[in-house]
């Protein structure tokens, strides 16, 4: 009997009071084969999921097996969990718009990889080659472990994006290499039912890989049932952020050793909901399964006028939201700031700062070298205080006017939504003279971009008075 506060290194740290989640006391595993019953059994055990358990790994083939049968005698799927997985929680519960106004994010810029670089070499004793300053990859992951993860980043406002997206039944890591290829080595993944994705009038695609809706005008909220899994390694440097603690006090918090992909996938079959890629070691989805499978997800989309397997790298949003301009403005604020901290080097400035391009390359490594890296520390410490200074109250600008949408507003707005979404979807747009659809882009522009309410509104009018009618079966969604 092994006592997991000590394995785990949580013996001298009590955790905080995390909803439903207390961490439990002991552990033991039989070396036997269980006797499981004829149903689901459960895996999560008092708030916490081993992933590495051979105890938990039979309980999860065992609970594959039912969903499977099950799967195949009532043909559909009728168990969906909605999952994301991301590095921040959302900002009192509602997944909302990426923004400027809403989020910001610590940005590695060249600048923060020349600072890095001469902080992990004052950390480090190393050899001299032909008398330059080379850093092994060895001595410099030796020093970058000394200094504190996030030091020298650069925090920014984000880029703009008008979607968000989630997987289905599957963990994010389960999708690359045959769907995307994005980092899913994240601090939190949340679990949700999918009602709220499908009522809200605003999704656009769903697949197992990849599901996502506009929430551009409204947010999507995270129900009170959903589930917060954290990784357990992670958990303690996590709640050090006293808003990250408060948030996570009042909901469920599973924490969980092992895997992360197997994890969520040992809490799904659970929760009695089948893994869409459950891994073969532990089960396989046959093709008649497979079938079945696919035909309740389109039996959803059209129940509720929602596509089939659209990448977004082909929806009509990716090209627009690349239009918004805010990478460029995000760069500006930094670039002018950097020109007052330090004036002779603005003539030098490429035109982008915040991305890597040789010319940056070679000025951030030369103004490290020549002012110092406190001082350059310090630049960017001031400049991530401004940048959080100018961003709380935008965020509380943008809350307030979020609060004027009322039912009418919402009527107006998603009735525009989804006359946007006939007008590229069903091609409608080769039906207008160039000079129009000129007029009518622009007008779709403001209204996914429109910084407010007001604005969004009087596009979405428009928009409806200049586009086609709707059809009496998609006006039963609005």
């Amino acid at each position: 009997m092994v006592s997991l506060k000590k394995l785990f290194g949580l013996d001298k740290t009590t955790p905080t009071n995390t909803g439903n989640f207390s961490l439990i006391d002991t552990y033991t595993e039989s070396t036997e084969k269980q006797e499981l019953p004829e149903e689901l059994v459960t895996i999560v055990n008092d708030g916490f999921i081993d992933a590495t358990s051979k105890e938990n790994a039979e309980r999860y083939s065992h609970n594959l097996a039912i969903l499977i049968k099950k799967t195949k005698e009532t043909g559909k799927v009728d168990k969906l969990k909605l999952i994301r997985n991301d590095d921040t929680l959302p900002l009192d519960w509602q997944w909302r718009v990426q923004s400027r106004d809403t989020q910001f994010k610590l940005n590695d810029s060249p600048l923060t990889r020349a600072l890095r670089t001469e902080l992990a070499r004052a950390e480090v004793a190393h050899d001299s080659i032909f008398g330059s300053d080379f850093l092994t990859d060895a001595e410099l992951s030796a020093g970058l472990a000394k200094i504190g993860k996030e030091t020298g980043f650069i925090l920014t406002p984000i880029g703009y994006r008008s979607t968000k997206h989630f997987t289905i039944n599957t963990p994010l890591s389960h999708t690359h290499g045959i769907y995307n290829h994005c980092n899913s080595e994240r601090n939190f993944t949340i679990i949700d039912d999918i009602d709220n994705f499908l009522n809200s009038g605003y999704a656009y695609s769903i697949h197992w890989y990849d599901a996502y809706l506009n929430v551009a005008h409204e947010g999507l909220s995270v129900s009170n049932e959903a589930v917060v899994l954290i990784n357990i390694d992670k958990y303690q440097e996590i709640i050090q952020n006293q808003e990250i603690k408060d948030q996570l006090a009042t909901r469920n918090v599973i924490l969980f050793k092992g895997d992360e992909g197997l994890a969520i996938n040992m809490f799904l079959s659970q929760t009695g909901a089948l893994p869409a890629r459950p891994g073969t070691r532990y089960g396989t989805i046959d093709d008649k399964t497979e079938e079945i499978m696919t035909k309740s997800l389109k039996a959803l989309c059209n129940e509720f006028c929602i596509e089939y397997k659209v990448s977004h790298h082909t929806h009509f949003t990716d090209k627009l939201d690349q239009k918004s301009g805010e990478p460029n403005e995000t760069n500006q604020d930094f670039g002018n700031f950097l020109k007052k901290e330090l004036p002779e080097y603005a003539s030098e400035f490429p035109g982008i700062l915040l991305v890597y391009s040789p010319k940056m390359e070679e000025l951030a490594n030369r103004m490290v070298k020549e002012k110092g890296s406190k001082k350059i520390l310090d630049i960017i410490n001031k400049y991530n205080d401004h940048v959080l200074t100018t961003f709380k109250p935008r965020f509380a600008k943008y809350q307030e006017d979020r609060q004027t949408i009322n039912d009418e507003t919402r009527i107006a707005l998603k009735t525009a939504f989804i006359n946007v979404r006939a007008y590229y979807e069903n091609h409608q747009f080769e039906n207008y003279p160039e000079e129009e659809r000129e007029i009518i882009n622009n007008l779709i522009k403001t209204f996914f971009q429109g910084k407010t309410v007001q604005k969004q509104l009087s596009a979405a009018i428009e928009l409806n008075n200049k586009l086609s009618a709707i059809s009496e079966k998609v006006m039963q969604i609005v």
